[in-house]
Formats: structure tokens, sequence, C-alpha cells
């Protein structure tokens, strides 16, 4: 091979870059392409490039593509010239509108002849967005992160491969697991109740409202709100979330908040307390004068009715104390599995007798088969017998000559247990109505305590539910209790019936 031969690997070169320039190769390639010489000059460029940085053949490269006067500190294109072996770095480039791109440049070197690269052409990939989103990403799964780690709730998620990326630090207190957590989901698994595995296998998303984690530790037993939510991205499944709402300190505070308002209750009562107390001291001392007289005198009749009236006001003073006693006791809920609708068919049964002595039509509709609930059946019962009795008492004061019925309604639909005592007695004005639940108030005179109705909403609410009033004066008056399947006292204080 004489002196001038040009070197195979040139040649191909050569005749390939004449072939790329020749036929416009490079302009259907997915990205920025320069030739560029010894003297940093853009010889030619392809049409991404043009259609980015405009017309940038003929002028420097650190001019065209960076907007600066004077050449990079670490350029490229004077390392490849340098080592004449491909280079490869980022870098920023400027473009005429000026937007900063970050860039992944490669620099490969074109020999003319073995050893002499007369110029290099750079393929430069712009990873500005990509850069852009990987941050995005990063500051997101940061915040999640971040997060997680904080929340109350326990949180972990299951990806489809069976991992855990997410376990945070509430749900290894919940469970009682190291600090390491766990290392796969079956572990998970077993310490779960049966019916939130089974929702597990199941695909769909899934709530359970106050479920006992570790039921056997009976009282220690944790109540917990758990949802569970599948991570999908379009049709394709992604894993699961499981969400454990610790609900202990709830309930601790709910328990507290009625304490509190039943002693403050209790507060307010004294001063109503006072005045009944002082109304029934008042009789007693009229009976005692009345004793006295007929004795100083040797009336037989005045000493009976005397001794009769002692002992009516002894048994008011009697009634008058027990009510409050029982209403100021923190009496405690003792729940069982029972029939909701027995208690309101008992109720009416005890009545019925009474209502037809008094004229009045008493009638009961008792939805049949509902689910046993977990309920304090006493309480229940006392709760409407109250409402029944005040119901028989509305339809005796009215004289309006209209048939008078007082009807006991039970129903259970969508979770809610709700019982309904409704009359067309002589209702309440809106006065009567917004004092009707107020410590002490009563419209029955002597013969009522004012603690009747009280009781019935403290042991309403004691049971997680409501009691309201619809009443107009003459129209009648309507009760409506409603009690929430969900929030029935919690299995652990089920106490089975004797």
């Amino acid at each position: 091979m004489s002196d001038h031969a040009v070197h195979p690997q040139t040649l191909t070169m050569q005749i390939s870059l004449g072939l790329w320039r020749e036929k416009r190769l490079f302009d259907v390639i997915p990205c920025s392409i320069a030739i560029i010489d010894k003297q940093l000059r853009i010889i030619e460029a392809n049409r991404m490039l043009r259609d980015t940085y405009g017309n940038v053949e003929g002028r420097q490269c650190y001019d065209a593509l960076k907007q600066q006067e004077e050449a990079c500190s670490n350029c490229l294109a004077r390392r490849t010239f340098h080592s004449k072996t491909a280079q490869h770095g980022v870098q920023v480039w400027l473009t005429p509108e000026g937007n900063l791109r970050t860039c992944q440049v490669t620099a490969v070197p074109i020999e003319d002849e073995p050893g002499n690269v007369s110029s290099i052409m750079e393929m430069v990939i712009d990873i500005t967005e990509l850069l852009s989103l990987r941050e995005e990403g990063e500051t997101q799964s940061l915040i999640l992160s971040e997060i997680a780690h904080t929340a109350a709730s326990g949180l972990i998620v299951i990806n489809d491969r069976g991992e855990i990326p997410v376990l945070n630090p509430a749900l290894i207190r919940l469970f009682g697991l190291p600090a390491i957590g766990i290392g796969n989901p079956e572990e998970l698994y077993a310490l779960l109740p049966p019916v939130i595995n089974e929702a597990i296998a199941r695909n769909g998303d899934f709530a359970f409202k106050e479920i006992l984690l570790f039921p056997e530790r009976g009282d220690d037993a944790i109540p917990v709100d758990v949802t569970g939510t599948r991570l999908k991205k379009g049709n394709i499944q992604l894993g699961l979330l499981l969400r454990f709402a610790d609900l202990r300190e709830m309930k601790a505070l709910t328990k507290a908040k009625l304490e509190a308002e039943r002693m403050a209750a209790v507060g307010h009562t004294v001063t109503g307390l006072s005045h009944g107390v002082k109304n029934l001291i008042t009789a007693l001392d009229g009976g005692m004068y009345m004793l006295t007289t007929g004795m100083q005198g040797g009336n037989p009749e005045r000493i009976a009715r005397s001794i009769d009236m002692l002992q009516r006001n002894v048994d008011r003073m009697s009634t008058f104390v027990r009510s409050f006693l029982n209403f100021a006791r923190a009496r405690e809920i003792r729940a069982c599995m029972c029939d909701p609708a027995a208690v309101a068919l008992e109720v009416a049964e005890q009545f019925q007798v009474r209502a037809q002595q008094n004229g009045i039509t008493l009638n009961v509709d008792a939805q049949q088969g509902a689910p046993e609930a977990n309920l304090d059946y006493e309480c229940l019962h006392e709760s409407l017998t109250n409402l029944v009795t005040n119901a028989i008492e509305a339809c005796q004061k009215t004289d309006d000559g209209k048939a008078h019925v007082v009807d006991v309604v039970f129903t259970d639909e969508n979770g809610v247990l709700t019982y309904v005592v409704r009359d067309n007695g002589c209702g309440m004005d809106e006065d009567t109505r917004k004092k009707v639940f107020a410590r002490f108030y009563t419209t029955k005179g002597m013969s009522g305590t004012g603690l009747g109705l009280l009781m019935t909403k403290k042991l309403v609410q004691d049971h997680g539910g409501s009691i309201e009033l619809e009443s107009e004066a003459g129209q009648g008056a309507v009760f409506p209790i409603r009690l929430p399947r969900e929030n029935l006292p919690p299995p652990e204080k089920q106490h089975k019936a004797s």
C-alpha cells in the first residue's frame, strides 16, 4: 500500500458520510445532528437542529447553540479532536427564544485519513422534559412518602409482584410489628380477620366499618375502619392500598364527650332539682299542718286527709329523687344480640289495655325478620315506654271529639334501625318543642319529673343513635329514634342474655 493510499476504515466513513449528505439521511434521524470542524464551526446541520436553533451552519457551535462568546472550558468537541475517540456528556444549550435545554451529546470523530480527525459529528438528544418528569416524579414520591410516614392511619401498599413498597410507622405500631416491618404480604394476611382476606382475594375496592383486629384478645381487641383500594393505570392492575384507621382514640373521645355532656346536664339540673324539692317540701308542710291541727282538734276526718296528703307527696318525692339518681348515674350499656322488632312489640302489648280503657287505638307495625342487633334490650324498652306513655297522655289531654290513635313502628332499612312513636294528641307549640328535652321540663305539673325524655335521649345516644321531635299544637307528635347498626355498641362489650 502506498503512502497516499486511503485507509479502508476512513474510506468507509467518507463514503458513508457522503451518502448521508447526498441523501440527507440524517434529516430523518429523531435527534439533532451537527458536523463541526476544528475551528468549532458548524459545517452542516440536520433538519431537527435547524428547526430548533435556526440557521446555524457557518457559525461557531458555542455561539449558535449556547449563545456564548467563547468556547466552553470543557468543550466536548475539542476533547473529541484531541482523543480521536467518541466522547459523551450532558450539556445545557440555549435556544434563540432564550429557553434552556438539557442535552445528552455524543461526539464521534470523522477521519479524512488515518489518524487525522478533520471534523466531528455531534448527535444530540434533548432530555429536558425527561429530567423534568423525573424530578417531578421524585418530588411526588418524596411527598407521598412523607405523607405515608406521618399519617395517623396504618398504610400498606402491595404491588402486583407481591412486594411491599410502602409500610408506614402507624401500621407497624398498630399491628405490633418489628421496626423493620414485614417481608411479604403473607405475614400480614396471617394477622387479618378472614373477612378482610376474602375481600383482598376478590377484585375490586372494599370497606369495613369498625371491624376488630385480634378479637382473641378480648377487651384489648382493636376496633378499626379498613379500606382497600385497587391501584390501577388504565386497565392495568398495579397493586393494592390498604388503610387501617385506629378507632380507639376516637371512641375514647366520644365516650368522654358524652360523659362530659351528662355531667354538665347533672350540674345544670341541680337548680331545677332544688325548685322541685322546694315544691314537694311545701306540699309536705301543708300535710303536716293538717295532721297537727287535726290531732289538736280531735278531727279524725282531717287526720285521715292529712295522712293521705303526706303519703301522696312522699311517693312523689321518692319518684322524683329516683328519677334524678337514675339520670345522674353513669349507667353502663349492657348489650347482647337480640331481635330488634321484639322490643317494639312488647311495649305495644304492654300498653294495649291502658289505651283501650282511655278510648285510644294503639297500633303496632314492626318489620319482622330483621337480623339481630347488638342492643341493650331493657334500655330500649325504657325509652319506648317513656314515649308511648307520653303519647297516651297527650291523647288524654285532647278533647276535640276525634278518634285518638298511637302508632308504634319499627323498620330496618339501609343499615339503620328506626323506631317511631306517633300520636294525634294535643301536640306541642314551638316554645314547648324547644324545651322538651331540657332538664326538669315537664307539662304534667306535679305528676311529672321532667326527666323522662331526657333519660330517653341519653339512652338512645348511648346506643350511638339520635332522637328527634316533629310536632305542632293540636296536630300530635312524632318521635323517631334512629340507630345506625354501624354505631351500635361494639361486640367486645356484648353480654350474653341470661
